[in-house]
């Protein structure tokens, strides 16, 4: 066993020796994370005989020219290029392989002691982590998972390491920071972080990014969760800092129901409240699953009773429309929303409209969000301009289709906040009519 001399940097030797099952290096180019990723498999193999790993990459090509050709360089050995495969003498076996789910599906009865995923920012979605997490049942030494990846906006990766986890500050100039919660650890750290192992070219020209190219710069080399090249999610975290609000509501109350299109959606049914000076307040979050259009009709009369509700706003463009038609034989009154509709030179559509309106109002302190999984759905909503310099809010199905999970939550939100447009506040049920909007309105004020 040859005997090595290595200098880590803190963020390299908390993740390297990590006692948490799940370990992540999220950092910036320069850090040297692969090194500590491949380093971390090989001690481990090193000291624990007949242990199994599996190492991926979503692409071939990258798992042989860089992941494979790193490892025989670092640890100057040749991996059995028939079956991506390296055996230590001890009996112990670090696995290579390349793909998404299906490819990866293969593996499903294998047992682990370990896996690791190499930049894993280029899945889209938290699949392939959960999936080799249920191969971790190899008997043995300890059963654990790692990932390395750059950072990409609020991705799973930032989901899973990040949000929510209670933050230690190592060097916040270097962005050298510890992310721990239950079985998970996150460490992260910028480009000049690492600069005394760098070349000076090499870090002058980074720092000159920050002019040619300030978005590569953020994301990249500054290592910022805020900043994608496209920079298109229309929430940040700091749109939800806590605002000052009245203690006291006024008891006029807007409902919301976005009820489940596909198989992992959810149906959301929330309350936001009126507390004077023109804010409200989320006081109330329930969803459902997997339940037929009588279920949630139901079930939505049922809570707007409970909750003594002024008004439901419900979505009209798909599978809301059954809703719609049920509930207007209620006594409350309905409003149906048509995000696909309307529009105006600046924004797309309805939906495109009411999202600029909800980001607005939660910035200006007209609006406060109770629950983690509403601002969890507003983080993953992304913009794009059209062709005529529109604004326009990534669909669903775009959004499912790049990995990320249906905004259940985010839009109902949206639709309770655009029912405030219409509160009449001499009304207890049923409106006779709409209010009349000044114009004036603080909510696009910029």
């Amino acid at each position: 066993m040859a005997v090595w001399d290595v200098k880590l940097n803190k963020y390299q030797d908390s993740f390297i020796f990590a006692e948490e099952r799940y370990s992540a290096i999220i950092s910036a180019v320069g850090t040297g994370k692969t090194f500590s990723f491949l380093f971390k498999a090989w001690n481990f193999c090193q000291e624990n005989p007949g242990s199994l790993g599996l190492i991926i990459r979503k692409e071939y090509t990258d798992l042989r020219d860089s992941t494979i050709k790193d490892f025989e360089r670092y640890f100057g050995v040749k991996i059995n290029q028939s079956n991506k495969e390296y055996e230590f003498k001890n009996g112990a076996k670090i696995m290579f392989r390349h793909g998404d789910m299906t490819d990866i599906n293969v593996l499903k009865n294998i047992n682990l002691s370990f896996f690791g995923v190499e930049q894993a920012e280029e899945y889209e979605s938290d699949d392939i982590f959960d999936f080799l997490r249920d191969r971790l049942r190899r008997q043995g030494a300890s059963r654990w998972g790692m990932i390395i990846a750059n950072a990409n906006g609020h991705n799973w990766c930032y989901k899973r390491f990040i949000n929510g986890a209670t933050c230690r500050t190592i060097n916040a100039k270097a962005g050298e920071f510890e992310y721990r919660k239950e079985n998970y650890l996150a460490c992260t750290a910028n480009s000049f972080a690492n600069a005394h192992n760098l070349p000076d070219d090499f870090i002058a020209d980074l720092k000159a990014m920050e002019i040619e190219a300030p978005e590569h710069y953020y994301q990249y080399i500054m290592n910022s969760f805020e900043h994608t090249e496209s920079d298109d999610f229309l929430f940040s975290q700091q749109d939800f800092e806590p605002k000052i609000f009245a203690k006291t509501g006024t008891g006029f109350r807007i409902a919301a129901l976005d009820v489940a299109r596909m198989g992992k959606d959810q149906s959301v049914y929330k309350v936001i409240e009126y507390f004077g000076s023109q804010q409200w307040k989320e006081i109330y979050s329930t969803s459902w699953s997997k339940q037929p259009i009588t279920y949630t009709s139901g079930r939505t009369l049922e809570l707007s009773n409970e909750w003594a509700v002024n008004m439901i706003v419900i979505d009209g463009d798909g599978l809301g429309a059954g809703a719609v038609d049920t509930l207007r034989e209620s006594k409350f009154n309905i409003i149906e929303y048509r995000g696909g509709m309307g529009g105006n030179s600046e924004y797309f559509n309805n939906r495109a409209i009411d999202y600029y309106r909800l980001k607005n109002a939660i910035i200006k302190g007209y609006l406060d969000l109770k629950y983690e999984e509403t601002k969890e759905s507003l983080l993953t909503i992304k913009y794009l301009f059209q062709n005529n310099k529109q604004k326009r809010i990534v669909g669903k199905n775009e959004m499912r289709s790049k990995g990320y999970s249906s905004p259940d939550n985010g839009d109902t939100i949206m639709m309770a906040f655009h029912g405030t447009q219409f509160a009449d506040f001499n009304d207890t049920g049923r409106s006779s009519g709409v209010i009349t909007l000044p114009d004036y309105d603080p909510f696009y004020e910029d």
